[in-house]
C-alpha cells in the first residue's frame, strides 16, 4: 500500500510539472484555506499556473464561504451531481483560453526571433558599411568617423593626434604577375603586419586598393608618430610568402606620410590630404621611408 501511494504521488507530481492546460480534481479537500490579501494563490504551490476545477459535493452548496474559496484566481468549482450544462462549458472555456495563451506565446516567440534576425541584419549591414570585407580592417568611412571623434577628444584634452598615410610599393606587380587572388592574400598579410606595428588603442584602416592609414591617438607627438612610420617601413620591407605565388619570397616596401593634429590640419579631410601629400614626398625621396 505504501509503495502504491508513493508511486501515485510521484505520478501526480510528474503530471503537474508538465503544466497541464486544466486540472479537474474529483475529490474536494476537507478544508480549503483562504488566500490572504496580496498573497499568491493558495493552490499555486501545487498546481502552478494551471487552472483547477474542483468537483464539489452537493453539501458544499449550503456553505457559501467554502464555495467562495474555490472561486478565486485559477480555481473554479462545479457542484455534484455533474450535468453537461455546468461542467462542459467551463472545460471548453478553459481549454479555449489555454489555446489562446499558446497562440500568444508562439506569436511573442516569433516576434522575438524576428527582432533578433533584424538585429543580426543591422549588425551585418553596419559591418559591411564600416569594415573592409577583404582584410577585416575599418574602411575609409569608419576611419574618418573615428578620426572625427578623436579630434573632438583632442580638443577637449588639448592633446595631439598622429595620422599616417601608407602606400604599398610594388603591389601592382604582384597582381600583374600572380593574379588578383594572390594580391588579395598579400593585402590580408599586409593588414596583419600593420596591426602588429601599432597599439590596441590605435586604428589601422584600409582606405582603398593598396592604401592604408593609421590613427595614433594617445601620447602622439612628432617623434612617436615618425617612429611608428619607420617601424611600418621595416615590417613591409621583410619578404612576403604567398601560397598562390608558389612560396616565392616577394619583396615589397612602402612609403609613409606622417602628420599631426592640429599642426597640419584642423579637420579630417585636411589631415588626410596632408598625410597623402607627405606620403608622396616620402615616395619621391626614395620610397621605403616615413616622412
Amino acid at each position: 500500500e505504501f509503495s502504491l501511494r508513493k508511486s501515485l504521488e510521484q505520478a501526480g507530481q510528474m503530471f503537474l510539472e508538465q503544466q497541464p492546460a486544466l486540472v479537474i480534481v474529483c475529490q474536494e479537500p476537507a478544508a480549503v484555506p483562504a488566500a490572504e490579501a496580496g498573497a499568491p494563490p493558495v493552490w499555486a504551490e501545487y498546481f502552478g499556473d494551471s487552472p483547477v476545477i474542483f468537483l464539489a459535493s452537493e453539501s458544499s452548496s449550503r456553505d457559501p464561504q467554502r464555495l467562495q474559496c474555490f472561486d478565486a484566481a485559477n480555481l473554479d468549482y462545479v457542484l455534484r451531481p455533474l450535468q453537461k450544462h455546468n461542467l462542459l462549458p467551463k472545460v471548453r472555456a478553459y481549454l479555449n483560453a489555454y489555446r489562446s495563451k499558446l497562440g500568444l506565446q508562439a506569436a511573442l516567440e516569433q516576434l522575438y526571433e524576428r527582432g533578433r534576425e533584424v538585429q543580426e541584419l543591422q549588425d551585418t549591414f553596419r559591418k559591411l558599411a564600416y569594415q573592409d570585407p577583404l582584410t577585416g580592417l575599418p574602411n575609409r568611412l569608419q576611419f574618418m568617423d573615428r578620426l572625427a571623434n578623436a579630434i573632438a577628444r583632442a580638443d577637449r584634452n588639448r592633446s595631439r593626434l598622429g595620422v599616417l598615410f601608407i602606400d604599398i610599393d610594388g603591389f601592382k606587380g604582384v597582381n600583374d604577375q600572380h593574379g588578383h587572388a594572390a594580391g588579395d592574400e598579400l593585402l590580408r598579410q599586409i593588414a596583419t603586419r600593420l596591426s602588429s606595428a601599432v597599439r590596441r588603442a590605435d586604428t589601422v584602416s584600409r582606405l582603398s586598393g593598396d592604401e592604408f592609414a593609421v590613427l595614433i591617438e594617445q601620447q602622439a607627438d612628432a617623434a612617436s608618430a615618425l617612429a611608428v612610420g619607420n617601424k611600418i617601413c621595416q615590417l613591409m620591407a621583410r619578404p612576403f610568402e604567398l601560397e598562390l605565388a608558389r612560396g616565392e619570397p616577394l619583396s615589397l616596401g612602402c612609403s609613409v606620410g606622417v602628420v599631426l593634429y592640429p599642426d597640419h590640419g584642423l579637420d579630417c579631410d585636411s589631415l588626410l590630404r596632408a598625410a597623402d601629400q607627405a606620403m608622396y614626398e616620402a615616395k619621391r625621396g626614395g620610397k621605403g621611408i616615413a616622412r
